[in-house]
């Protein structure tokens, strides 16, 4: 059944509606609450998030919906895409030439990926962080725990993985 909302001037746009009641709805789905207690806790998270700007959801402006659906986002988490888009963004989000698809969030796996290509490499913590804020702290990451999606960790990778070549490639001392 579809309801007809009329959206305030200023107020959340339909697409920021759509999102949030979509990663609502992914989030609070193992609850199983029935369509009032559903509303109801939703109404209490906007209004606790919005300091009580907002009491539902048509009531938030533009600006709030934006923080409302990026906190969704990390709580409900980036689990649900088909694999073969995941497929393509995790070879390629953040390599040179690619799009960024900033949207996923890298997984605690990937993050163990880039730490064995560090591992690899003989670089402790301390000097995986410089190596990442030498080369890519103009796009704002200075050490390890400023990468959270797919694309910044990529472009990390990329760059120990293009090292760990050239280091295949020196002959070894005896």
């Amino acid at each position: 059944m579809r309801v007809a909302i009329n959206l305030a001037p200023g107020s959340l746009t339909r697409a920021q509606l759509k999102r949030l009641q979509t990663l609502w709805h992914r989030w609070t789905a193992p609850l199983k609450l029935d369509h009032e207690r559903d509303q109801q806790l939703r109404h209490a998270y906007i209004e606790i998030l919005t300091r009580g700007r907002a009491h539902t959801t048509t009531e938030l402006s533009r600006m709030d919906a934006a923080y409302v659906i990026r906190r969704l986002e990390r709580a409900a988490g980036r689990r649900r895409y088909r694999s073969g888009a995941l497929a393509y963004v995790a070879g390629t989000a953040g390599r040179e030439g690619y799009d960024a698809h900033p949207e996923i969030l890298a997984t605690l796996a990937d993050y163990r990926l880039l730490d064995s290509h560090a591992a690899q490499l003989g670089m402790t913590r301390a000097q995986l962080d410089h190596f990442i804020g030498a080369h890519y702290g103009r796009l704002g990451l200075h050490r390890r725990s400023d990468i959270r999606t797919l694309a910044d960790l990529n472009r990390v990778l990329w760059g120990l993985k293009a090292l760990l070549r050239r280091a295949e490639r020196r002959p070894r001392a005896a």
